[in-house]
């Protein structure tokens, strides 16, 4: 038996049930597969929900790191609402008083953009040299969203360091090319990939409390050796 799963887990699947955000059925996924659930967090847009998924990051990022990071960045555009969402939740939980950041899909061409020190790429706290940026956002799938917003965090500022990554949800899947997504993504960066939770974990809670029937852990199962890493 393995250590007992942390209470903000726990209360974060059952927040996902609740939303509707972890779905059971027959769904065709971007990549073609069939998957037997689908995790999405388009049902996050009320203050409420908001705000509880907010909270859930910041225990999260303060389970994991601590207060050892200075920037949260998210990259656009549903980066953007989980980073100034999470700073937020971590100075009201926490006491953390954390900055955030994003980038812009096109780079602004008004304005102060021409200003000396003034980039027109990121929104948001000025980046410096010396600090730590943790990376948001709901999932990851062949991290080229992130390795984009990476991209623009080394164009301005090389040596800011990606202390890591935080999603919502882990799928626990081989990429297209059959490799782990996440962790060529840590490979290439060196930066840890954390979730909230992971498709395994939510199984196994909601398998141990009675809250899916046999078919659908079965057929999770099913997918899991077919795809899963």
């Amino acid at each position: 038996m393995g250590a007992p799963m942390e209470e903000y887990k726990q209360k974060f699947v059952e927040f996902l049930l609740k939303s509707n955000a972890l779905k059971f059925g027959e769904f065709t996924l971007k990549s073609g597969r069939i998957s037997p659930y689908f995790f999405s967090t388009a049902s996050f847009y009320s203050g409420s929900s908001t705000s509880s998924l907010a909270s859930f990051y910041a225990d999260a990022i303060k389970s994991r790191l601590g207060d050892k990071f200075d920037i949260i960045f998210g990259p656009a555009y549903k980066g953007i609402s989980l980073a100034v969402s999470t700073c937020t939740a971590l100075f009201s939980k926490y006491k953390l008083d954390k900055n955030w950041c994003f980038d812009r899909k096109e780079a602004k061409t008004y304005g102060d953009c021409k200003a000396a020190g003034t980039n027109n790429i990121l929104v948001g706290a000025p980046l410096k040299e010396t600090e730590r940026i943790i990376l948001i956002d709901d999932v990851l799938t062949t991290g080229a969203a992130k390795e984009e917003a990476i991209g623009k965090i080394r164009a301005i500022s090389p040596k800011s360091k990606i202390t890591a990554v935080f999603i919502a949800f882990d799928r626990q899947e081989k990429d297209m090319g059959g490799k782990n997504a996440s962790l060529e993504f840590e490979k290439k960066f060196g930066a840890k990939v954390h979730s909230i939770i992971s498709a395994g974990e939510a199984f196994e809670y909601l398998k141990e409390k009675g809250k899916i029937d046999a078919k659908i852990h079965e057929a999770y199962l099913k997918y899991k050796k077919q795809y899963g890493v």
